[in-house]
């Protein structure tokens, strides 16, 4: 039995698990890279190279036996703390949590608004002459159209296919989306603007509906400032995660990002009574429910 746990054999499943493994690490490593989670993947790739160490060298036997138990401890107990006294000191809240540029491209995203009278029309997805198109009817006025995001073609009433609700659904030279094409639907039509008229255009509100919408906002990367086209109003970053107009704490955009703000946190403890007296009174009772 001895010789069976010491022999070529065990080696060779050592070898075999150890090899598993790390396999099952390295490609945890890599997708955490890949995501952007360095801090994760360099910890994956640190503990693949301390177990093969320790386990196919004798360099230490006694880490063969603690190695497990210290990893564990840096995963589940020293990491979370240390990632939360890190995130204490940031601007970590709901509207707060995603990366600068990335909140940079949600309002942009999100930087225009529907025109005075709510328009909106039925459409059909598809393609004109190879690029994307909203087949749309304004059945009100009898008017149909095909929008691109560089032009607007209007189309006779003769023209078109309608169906029983005089919505069209064909029309020379457009090609409407098939059913197993509807996938592709956000990441070819979600986002785009197609021409309407003026500053407005359409947006995509679901799969058979647009809105009539306008710019609001501009963003200049030079000066790192949002301009309301409109009223003219500027948002800087206020060097808290927001984009804000002003003084006034109210006026900004959302969402925000994640901004260090050091111990701001923690000095609200003390001068923020919406945190400072529950939290004396959590204590208090702590204290004396530990005491009973």
């Amino acid at each position: 039995m001895v010789s069976f746990l010491r022999g070529r054999l065990a080696f060779t499943l050592k070898v075999i698990f150890l090899a598993l493994v790390s396999a099952i690490f390295l490609m945890l490593a890599q997708s955490a890279f890949a995501q952007g989670e360095y801090v994760i993947a360099a910890f994956l790739a640190i503990v693949v190279l301390l177990v093969l160490y320790t386990y196919l060298t004798q360099k230490s036997i006694p880490l063969k036996f603690f190695l497990p138990g210290i990893l564990l401890l840096i995963a589940f107990v020293l990491a979370p703390i240390l990632y939360t006294v890190a995130m204490s000191g940031f601007n970590y809240k709901t509207g707060n949590y995603i990366s600068k540029d990335e909140a940079i491209l949600q309002i942009q995203n999100r930087a225009f608004e529907s025109d005075e009278a709510g328009t909106s029309f039925d459409i059909k997805l598809g393609s004109f002459l190879g690029k994307p198109a909203m087949l749309v009817s304004d059945i009100e006025n009898g008017e149909y159209f095909i929008s691109t995001v560089s032009e607007r073609l209007a189309i006779p009433q003769a023209g078109v296919d309608v169906n029983e609700y005089e919505v069209a659904i064909a029309a020379p030279g457009f090609t409407p989306l098939l059913e197993s094409e509807f996938g592709n639907v956000d990441s070819i039509y979600s986002g785009q603007r197609f021409i309407y008229q003026d500053e407005y255009f359409l947006s995509l509100e679901g799969l058979e509906a647009a809105v009539v919408s306008r710019q609001v906002l501009t963003y200049d990367s030079v000066t790192d400032q949002f301009t309301n086209i409109l009223k003219g109003t500027v948002y800087s970053d206020n060097g808290r995660g927001n984009y804000q107009a002003g003084s006034k704490k109210s006026a900004i955009l959302e969402p925000g990002w994640r901004a260090p703000i050091w111990f701001e946190n923690y000095t609200k403890l003390f001068t923020d009574s919406r945190i400072r007296e529950p939290l004396i009174s959590v204590f208090i009772w702590t204290v004396v429910f530990a005491s009973a």
